[in-house]
């Protein structure tokens, strides 16, 4: 009895002893983190950064963080943490508060949740891979200053890795109960009155990476997409249908190159919310609605067209007009 007494009292002391040097070497890390980004010019403030959870978690939390750029963009919120269990530090659950802003040079934006929670997963080898990552954000409330709000039900993104092409990840999003505000919703001349929820919004791509996505990734000038696969994407609000299936490689120009398919349901519709959101310019707005008119007296089902758009070099050409820039990669 007296050597289990023995054993037990000198587990318990390295055990101590592990816990203390790995939270205090966490503390270090991400303190010295963030002074680096102070040193590379970024807005990033904190109030307090505390790690708890003594002896089966590390807690760490970050109170009153502010990260962005000093004069573009900036994120704030009452604290941000990052838990994990301290027998398995490759498996992080961070968590946000009930409130969060964006601070962007024409507009504030406030996201208010009930819960919003994202899980992360390492591979537990030295290079600590990316297994995969959760996020479910509940009943959130996205409100502008500009005088707009959108509610959601949930939103949900995940990934994992896909074994039958190098480096690569699954991306997968849903969004339910989606609520625009109820003055787009009105902008828009559709077949028939657009209803208080979108339907459906859901996105199924792939991504390949230059390289792992792993604790290496971000030194240099970081990972390169060189395809991007889309499985999936679709959107569907009362008679407004839009649908997305192609695939994208990066080319020599850092663009991407290739065809992605649109089927667009209601296509005046759709033209239209472009319209009312502001998500394209009036110019291209007019050449678009003319191209479209015109593919639409060639096409044997108007009511549904088939869209390819192409890009080459650094355009995106829709039924031969060039109308987009290629995306980066």
């Amino acid at each position: 009895m007296r050597a289990l007494t023995i054993v037990v009292l000198v587990v318990s002391g390295l055990w101590f002893g592990y816990w203390v040097i790995a939270s205090r070497g966490l503390d270090a890390g991400v303190t010295g983190w963030l002074q680096d980004l102070q040193a590379d010019g970024a807005a990033v403030q904190w109030s307090d950064l505390s790690v708890q959870g003594f002896p089966n978690r590390f807690d760490l939390t970050i109170s009153d963080p502010v990260i962005g750029s000093a004069d573009t963009v900036q994120w704030r919120a009452d604290f941000f943490q990052m838990l994990t269990l301290s027998y398995a530090p490759y498996h992080l659950i961070a968590v946000w508060p009930d409130s969060q802003t964006l601070i962007l040079p024409q507009q504030t934006l406030t996201l208010t949740n009930q819960k919003a929670r994202a899980s992360v997963r390492f591979r537990p080898v030295p290079a600590l891979p990316l297994d995969h990552i959760e996020l479910v954000v509940d009943q959130g409330n996205l409100s502008s200053t500009l005088g707009w709000v959108v509610g959601f039900d949930q939103a949900r993104f995940a990934t994992r890795p896909r074994p039958d092409i190098t480096n690569a990840h699954e991306i997968g999003l849903d969004i339910s109960g989606l609520r625009p505000p109820a003055t787009l919703r009105t902008a828009i001349s559709a077949d028939e009155p657009l209803p208080e929820t979108v339907g459906t919004i859901h996105a199924d791509i792939t991504l390949q990476p230059d390289i792992p996505l792993d604790r290496h990734s971000f030194s240099g000038d970081g990972p390169h997409i060189t395809r991007l696969e889309i499985a999936d994407i679709r959107l569907e609000w009362g008679s407004i249908r839009v649908e997305a299936r192609g695939s994208l490689t990066r080319n020599a120009l850092g663009k991407g190159e290739g065809t992605v398919t649109l089927r667009l349901t209601d296509w005046r519709g759709l033209v239209a919310l472009l319209q009312a959101s502001g998500a394209v310019d009036t110019v291209s707005l007019n050449t678009l609605t003319r191209g479209l008119e015109v593919l639409e007296t060639l096409d044997p089902d108007p009511a549904i067209l088939d869209l390819p758009i192409t890009f080459v070099g650094e355009r995106g050409t829709i039924a031969g007009l060039p109308l987009l820039a290629a995306p980066d990669f």
